[in-house]
């Protein structure tokens, strides 16, 4: 049972108790529950009992995709969320270096999407072989069920063997397949680094 169901089997069995108590409080024979006027009493009550665990709903989703934001940004710069409609870079760390991600292009191919990346490699070390993990999802709204909002959202690893250079930016293509471009409002990069090449005097 959902969280809406029940609290309004809860909410609904409280109003009918209230009426029955009522009933059985007055003098004489109880009056028919099924008159006009109570059913519309109900339906009223019952209503605005659905507004409430509505807004409670809500309120506990945009607490649940808060929280879920906050445990995101604990490994500030491990992971990051990138625009596809912005050029812009953003740091990225790994366990052997610190680098510089944006996205080059993103356009419909075949049955999913091309990602274009550009990653800055700053230092004055190569390094050979890397690993991006990235996620992807829609854009999360206001009043989405969270979970269901997480369990939609997709996982791929991507192993390269080509190589980070020094002091450049190096271009990286990826294909996402059986993707929209709505189901990429929320794109999320991790990287992984293997074998740094320094120069030798």
């Amino acid at each position: 049972m959902s969280i809406r169901s029940f609290l309004l089997a809860v909410l609904m069995l409280a109003v009918l108790g209230g009426i029955q108590s009522q009933a059985q409080t007055q003098k004489g024979p109880a009056p028919s529950l099924t008159s006009q006027k109570q059913i519309d009493e109900l339906k009223s009550q019952i209503a605005a009992l659905r507004a409430k665990v509505l807004s409670l709903e809500t309120s506990q989703g945009d607490s649940a995709y808060r929280l879920f934001k906050l445990e995101l940004s604990k490994d500030a710069y491990k992971s990051v969320v990138l625009d596809m409609t912005s050029r812009n870079y953003q740091r990225i760390d790994t366990d052997t270096g610190t680098f510089l991600i944006s996205i080059e292009d993103a356009s419909p191919y075949l049955d999913g999407y091309r990602i274009v990346l550009n990653i800055g490699n700053p230092s004055f070390a190569a390094y050979k072989g890397f690993k991006l993990t990235v996620k992807w999802n829609t854009s999360y709204k206001k009043g989405m069920d969270p979970q269901q909002w997480i369990n939609a959202e997709r996982t791929k690893e991507i192993s390269f063997v080509g190589s980070l250079d020094a002091g450049s930016w190096n271009r990286v293509e990826m294909l996402l397949p059986s993707t929209t471009g709505e189901q990429l409002g929320y794109f999320v990069v991790s990287m992984e680094t293997s074998t740094v090449s320094l120069l030798k005097k």
